[in-house]
């Protein structure tokens, strides 16, 4: 199976979306394991959107979430919607939902975007936070232990969308990013941030997305065609878990 050399992925194609969902489930258990094990705590950037929301589902049920410490993990968000949590189109309140309200996390191990500010004192104000929590200097970059990740058909992920500003930072760790298809700013971590990362995963279903996967997958040479294809962890791991439909089109 042939994959861009610049992005040498670990790809794992799973039977259908539920078997997807199982196996995000047991890579981010056994990371928090590992984490914890090596560095007594785990330090994770959540994704938004359906292709992780049965993944939470599981997390939070009776045979997943008893083999987690949940009190050494730190919950953050990869990107955001500028809404307030209470919307339907929050990130924080899909997690909330599905994950945050049904374990025991002590309150401050969850970080996420403050939407009650306008876009860009947000996108400051987490900024600040990554720097207090991981205890950074002028100029560093966090290193998470895992950042999830989904594919939209443009070839987005997170909040990083084609033809966006966010795409050409190099410097900053969180931005409030204006997409102009959408009208509407997003709250996004920026690519070297999610670059400097343990372990980053993509969680990719559906065929509407096998054509662009495709694409991300094969595309030869050192040309960037979609946001997603600029993620490439330097000797890190990169992993991307894909249902039977989203990977129909791979060559």
């Amino acid at each position: 199976m042939a994959a861009n050399i610049n992005m040498n992925p670990q790809i794992i194609i799973l039977e259908d979306f539920e078997k997807l969902a199982e196996e995000a489930a047991v890579q981010f258990i056994k990371l928090a394991r590992q984490s914890i094990e090596c560095r007594g705590i785990f330090s994770v950037a959540l994704a938004g959107g359906s292709t992780p929301r049965n993944c939470y589902k599981l997390l939070a049920g009776e045979a997943f979430q008893r083999k987690i410490s949940w009190k050494y993990v730190h919950l953050f968000w990869g990107d955001e919607r500028n809404v307030p949590y209470n919307h339907s189109d929050s990130n924080y309140q899909m997690v909330r939902e599905e994950l945050l309200d049904k374990i025991t996390i002590p309150s401050k191990n969850i970080h996420p975007f403050p939407t009650d500010l306008n876009p860009e004192e947000a996108a400051e104000s987490y900024e600040n936070e990554l720097c207090r929590y991981f205890n950074l200097q002028l100029g560093q970059f966090p290193g998470f232990d895992l950042i999830l990740l989904g594919m939209g058909t443009d070839g987005h992920t997170a909040s990083l969308f084609p033809n966006t500003m966010a795409l050409k930072e190099k410097k900053r760790l969180a931005i409030a990013n204006y997409v102009e298809v959408l009208n509407a700013y997003r709250l996004t971590l920026t690519v070297p941030l999610i670059n400097n990362s343990r372990t980053v995963i993509f969680l990719v279903s559906g065929d509407s997305k096998a054509e662009i996967l495709n694409q991300v997958l094969n595309q030869s040479g050192d040309s960037v065609l979609y946001p997603c294809q600029l993620i490439k962890p330097e000797s890190r791991r990169l992993i991307f878990l894909i249902d039977k439909p989203a990977a129909k089109a791979i060559s």
